[in-house]
Parts: structure tokens; sequence; C-alpha cells
């Protein structure tokens, strides 16, 4: 393994670890979806159909919090809720299929 991979996967861990402070209720989504984008922009050479499926549903991240902003909403409601809870199991599966 080199140094890179190693910092990768502390990246990846990262990544896991804001998906739980988010559940947990530590971190917003605004914040969540920062950090994971920032996450993302220092892993060394990612590959590309891996990087795809991660914005794919980091995307849907995204639009519920710009959905929300726009319409000056506080909480998201139970669509939302689903939509989110789903995004986040599908990066946890595609970041933890990193770690193995």
């Amino acid at each position: 393994m080199s140094k890179y991979d190693s910092y990768d996967v502390h990246l990846y861990k990262r990544m896991l670890q804001a998906i739980g402070d988010y559940r947990n209720g530590n971190l917003g989504l605004s914040q969540l979806i920062s950090n994971l984008e920032g996450l993302l922009g220092l892993i060394e050479k990612p590959e590309q159909e891996w990087t795809d499926q991660f914005f794919r549903h980091w995307m849907v991240l995204e639009e519920i919090f710009a959905v929300a902003l726009d319409r000056n909403k506080k909480e998201f409601d139970e669509h939302d809720q689903s939509a989110i809870k789903q995004s986040l199991e599908n990066l946890e599966e595609i970041i933890k299929s990193q770690l193995s």
C-alpha cells in the first residue's frame, strides 16, 4: 500500500464519519454536503465510475438542500427524509467498497 492509498483510506473513513455525524445530529446537511465534496477532492485519482456513482447519490442531497433553501423550509418532509436516508445508505455502500 502506497502512502497515497493509506491517505485515501483515511479520507474514505472520514466520509463515513461525516455521514455518521449527520445521522447523530452533530452535522447539518449543508455541512455534510460540503465535507463529502471536499473529501472527494482530496482523494488521489479515484476511479471515474466510482466518482460518477458518488456524485449521483451526493447530488440527491445537494438538490434536497437547495430546494429547501429556496423554499425557506426549516425541516425536511417525509419524502425528503426518505430520499436523504436512501442516498446516505448508497453513499456508505460505495464508500465501504473502497475499503474492502
